[in-house]
């Protein structure tokens, strides 16, 4: 399970080192990151938990990216493909690829948190920089937020997969 835990960080990383170079991810790193999580998660904590939050999780991403597609046809006054311009197919890859990882009220609080934090995070750098980019590196900031997050998950008591205590 070490092995798996390391293969998993290792992809985190390489796609947070080729977001933030070039914009750009290899494929391989998605699928790595992906082999990874499913299979570690899997071993943890079987089938039926896995693909019930897998299912939760992809209809909340589904609908974010409608969202996102109606606000911004709207805005345009025409349809709008959002790949085009405001998000990268490897963005997209990335998040549906981390529904495997977490419970679906975990999965939206992280979702959000990693979202601002990144938002918040370029924007300093937009301030700061003498010759900002003006693409953001969604992916590799979130998997700056996942390794993290796992991290924090695999020293503590904290189970990304069950529901969290509220109240």
């Amino acid at each position: 399970m070490t092995l798996l835990k390391i293969g998993l960080l290792l992809s985190l990383l390489g796609i947070t080192w080729e977001d933030f170079c070039y914009r750009a991810v290899h494929i391989g790193w998605f699928i790595a990151f992906g082999l990874f999580g499913g299979v570690l998660t899997l071993w943890q904590y079987g089938w039926l938990n896995i693909l019930q939050n897998i299912l939760l999780n992809l209809g909340f991403v589904g609908l974010q990216l409608i969202l996102i597609t109606i606000y911004f046809s709207f805005k345009n006054g025409k349809s709008i493909n959002i790949t085009d311009q405001y998000l990268g197919w490897g963005d997209i890859v990335f998040i549906v690829l981390l529904a495997v990882l977490f419970n679906p009220i975990w999965f939206v609080i992280y979702y959000t948190f990693s979202l601002t934090i990144v938002l918040v995070a370029f924007m300093i750098y937009r301030l700061l920089s003498n010759n900002p980019s003006s693409t953001i590196p969604l992916a590799g900031g979130m998997a700056i937020c996942t390794m993290a997050l796992l991290t924090l998950g695999w020293f503590s008591s904290i189970n990304w997969h069950e529901m969290p205590q509220l109240i």
